[in-house]
């Protein structure tokens, strides 16, 4: 649908001095014809509306109806910002010829084709309303055609309308249904979202409260820890201050050391995958799996624990934890270690010695 569409249906309804005007203000040429001819009863409307929509002419009749058409074809009302609807109880009030007319005076062109078109669409029957009395139809012929019978015209009108109403009944029945349809997929859709988000928010809490666990168990952890640490302190303390009463402390302990050919027995717990470097001939070193330490058996006594942070994960540290028989553990000989290069100079340290040894 064009803008061209409305004028082949608008022109048609103006009067033979609507069109006389049109010709005259924009300087239109009917070759074979002179515009005066327009206003004659009996001249050829049709031949004059067909050469305004020539392609050169139809131009001329745009500008004319955006700058010339008359204030009393258009409608007072402000209609470029009514939706279609309120625009068709307009065109009802007023004429659709008017409310057409006044979009285009306006240049809203676009909305003026959208409306146009809607009403062909919906076959809304105002557009049958002629707009003005046409001059060129004799008096005596419009006087025979309003004395003229009108029972079967009525009937026919009525039929038509009914047609219209049961095909304009149809098309709601239908849109209805669709939209129907569109609601229940929309909350269909929505239903399982929800679903899915409550789904992810369970799983998100049973996280979250394996790591307020975690973080607890680790938090009791760091205080044994330091209990240790402390323990550990003090007795490195009371050595330092025995040694240095001593004078002499690095010969006497070559001494002890040749005095006792009884290997350490060092129990690591958190066994790594590579145990070349644990090789001693003053130590022997026993090893317990990070997944055994639940249940491992502590009872048996050690000279020393060396447990190997980095190679437990956090629920294994747990685990070392909750084991029932940690207890028989004497914390003085637990050595904590958080990477590789703690355990590597606890083993230098006992290497140099059996070298000095």
């Amino acid at each position: 649908m064009t803008e061209k569409d409305i004028w082949k249906w608008l022109l048609p309804k103006f009067t033979n001095d609507l069109l006389y005007d049109i010709y005259q203000e924009q300087k239109v040429v009917c070759n074979g014809f002179r515009a005066s001819n327009i206003k004659d009863k009996n001249s050829n409307r049709k031949l004059f509306i067909t050469n305004l929509l020539n392609k050169g002419n139809f131009n001329k009749l745009v500008k004319w109806s955006r700058e010339k058409v008359p204030e009393s074809l258009l409608t007072e009302e402000q209609v470029d910002t009514l939706e279609l609807e309120e625009l068709t109880e307009a065109a009802s009030k007023h004429s659709p010829m008017k409310v057409l007319l006044k979009l285009l005076s306006e240049n809203h062109d676009k909305k003026a084709i959208q409306f146009f078109t809607y009403l062909k669409e919906e076959e809304i029957e105002i557009l049958e309303e002629p707009m003005f009395e046409d001059p060129a139809v004799p008096k005596e012929v419009e006087k025979q055609i309003e004395t003229e019978p009108q029972g079967e015209g009525n009937q026919k009108n009525i039929e038509k309308i009914e047609k219209k109403l049961d095909r304009k009944i149809k098309k709601l029945q239908e849109e209805l249904t669709k939209r129907d349809t569109q609601y229940k997929t929309k909350v269909d859709e929505l239903v399982k979202n929800n679903q899915n988000l409550q789904k992810k928010l369970n799983e998100k809490s049973q996280e979250l409260g394996e790591i307020n666990y975690y973080c607890e168990e680790l938090k009791k952890q760091n205080q044994e820890e330091k209990a240790i640490w402390e323990e550990e302190r003090k007795q490195l303390k009371e050595i330092i201050q025995n040694l240095e009463l001593q004078g002499e402390a690095k010969e006497e302990i070559p001494e002890v050391e040749r005095v006792e050919d009884i290997p350490i027995q060092i129990l690591v717990i958190g066994k790594p995958m590579y145990t070349n470097q644990f090789k001693s001939k003053k130590i022997n070193f026993n090893f317990v799996q990070g997944n055994d330490v639940l249940h491992y058996d502590f009872s048996e006594p050690y000279d020393a624990y060396w447990v190997l942070m980095y190679e437990l994960s956090v629920k294994q540290q747990v685990w070392f934890n909750a084991n029932v028989t940690r207890s028989n553990i004497d914390l003085s000989k637990v050595t904590f270690c958080k990477d590789f290069t703690e355990v590597k100079n606890h083993i230098n340290l006992h290497t140099q010695h059996e070298e000095r040894v």
